[in-house]
This record gives C-alpha cells, structure tokens and sequence, in this order.
C-alpha cells in the first residue's frame, strides 16, 4: 500500500542532466513531469495475469523537435510486456526540449529514463494504524555518491515502507541533486516519510527542526470512509522538483474502521541549511 507512494518519487523525480552529453552539446531535458508519462493504471494485461513485476530504464532517442522517436530497453524487468509498455508510453507521451549544438541549434541526440517501477495495486486491505514515521539518514561524498543509508523507524510503520530501499530506487543524478551547492567533503540528507491520523498527534519529523530545509516535499490528506475505502484525496504542499501526483496512487484500501478518520502522508527530503 504505502510502498506505491513512495516509489512513485524514485520512479519521477525529474532530475537534470540525464540526457546525453557531448562537447558542445547542451543536454535535452524533459518538458513537464517524467510521472506522467506512467500512469500505473495502465498496466499490461499479460503481466497483470502472470503476476509480473520490475525495474524497466530505456533510453529514448529524441530529435531536434524535442519527440521521442525510438526506444531502447537499458536495463529489462524480465517481463517482455512490461519493457514493451514502457517504451509505448514513452514513446506516446514523452516531450523534451531538444538538445543544442554549440551554436545554439536544435540537434537530435538521447535521454536515459529514471528507472520505471511496475508493482501491482491490486493489494489486500490493510489495518490503518498510525501515526507513523521511517526516516533514511544519507550521507552522500562530494561525488554524489550515497556513502551510507540508515534507517529509523517510530510508531507502528508498515513493513513495506523501506525508506534506504526507495534511495537506491533513484537514479544516478540523485545525489548531485541532493548536495545541492554544498562544498563540503560529506553531506547529510534525511528522506523521511509519515502518516498522521486526524485528532491523533503528529510524529516530529527532522525537516521541522530548525538549520534545516526540505529540497522536496509532498503532502497529501484522504479521507477514509468506514468501509476503509479512501476518498477526497488532495494535494495540500508540494515543492522541489517536480513528482507526480501522489492522489493517483493514493494510500489504502484500509480494513473497515469504527468511525470515518482522515489521514494525512507526508514525503520529505531534508538537508542543513549550512553546509
């Protein structure tokens, strides 16, 4: 259930510089939201009747109009459906502003997509209980590389929410991201995520604390109806890099409950403010 949240940020963060770099050459980037271009509903059948799950990356070749016009499977899930679905997608929905040559010309050139992450929805109800947080404390080298993951766990946190597991979901521009500026030899990031229950209190989180900022953040409320379906899901802060609309893969469905309740998730990125 909350696993489909989260992944949705390692599978849609629109990170810079994936595309490709020559000299000369300034890199094509994407217009919009690289989430969209995946709506999880639109699963294959095929794999949806076999079970099949995975981790597809294609590259796509984008001409000097900005369309993608071919695609090429990196890194298979092992599904044939599932890397053919994503090349469909891509190749459907997918828009770039074009790569330019030194003078300043449209060129055509390639884009490696952020990994995609097929995971069935179809889950069980599951017992809302909360609140909730697990935090990941990163540390990332002045290379961008993720040195370190540990994780730290409050409340009655759902197995499945493996915060260090979705870090390693990201793709390689992450941790250049993550460092933002910062000169220093090491830089800590925290990526934490919570659940709240209306009239029940909050869990502190670490993006709260002063000398820190949150680089991303998503925070979503839902009602939750005595039957534990979810309803009303909206978006109420969003900012950072762009990620997809976490209300079309909201939490839930939860087992029936004693009284209507509202829920409130909240994904967030933090760093020190000096570095």
């Amino acid at each position: 259930m909350m696993r489909r949240v989260l992944l949705g940020l390692a599978m849609v963060l629109a990170l810079p510089t994936a595309g490709a770099a020559q000299d000369g050459l300034e890199p094509t980037h994407p217009r919009g939201n690289i989430g969209d271009w995946f709506p999880m509903d639109i699963y294959p059948p095929e794999a949806k009747r076999k079970g099949e799950q995975g981790r597809v990356v294609a590259q796509l070749s984008v001409d000097k109009t900005g369309a993608a016009v071919a695609c090429k499977i990196v890194e298979s899930s092992g599904s044939a459906s599932l890397d053919a679905r994503t090349c469909e997608l891509a190749l459907a929905n997918a828009r770039f502003v074009p790569a330019k040559d030194a003078s300043g010309r449209p060129v055509a050139s390639t884009y490696t997509l952020p990994a995609v992450r097929w995971e069935l929805q179809d889950s069980p109800p599951t017992k809302l209980t909360g609140p909730w947080r697990v935090g990941a404390k990163i540390k990332i080298d002045s290379a961008g590389k993720i040195v370190s993951c540990s994780e730290q766990r409050t409340g009655p946190a759902p197995a499945d929410v493996q915060m260090c597991a979705v870090t390693r979901e990201m793709p390689p521009e992450f941790g250049t991201f993550a460092r933002g500026n910062s000169t220093a030899p090491m830089t800590e990031l925290v990526v934490e995520s919570s659940l709240g229950i209306d009239g029940t209190p909050a869990i502190p989180m670490t993006y709260e604390a002063d000398g820190r900022e949150a680089i991303m953040m998503m925070i979503i409320h839902v009602d939750v109806n005595t039957d534990g379906k979810v309803s009303n899901c909206r978006v109420e802060a969003q900012s950072g890099p762009p990620i997809t609309n976490t209300c079309t893969n909201p939490p839930g469905p939860f087992l029936p409950i004693d009284k209507p309740s509202g829920v409130r998730v909240k994904l967030v990125m933090s760093r020190p403010t000096a570095q």
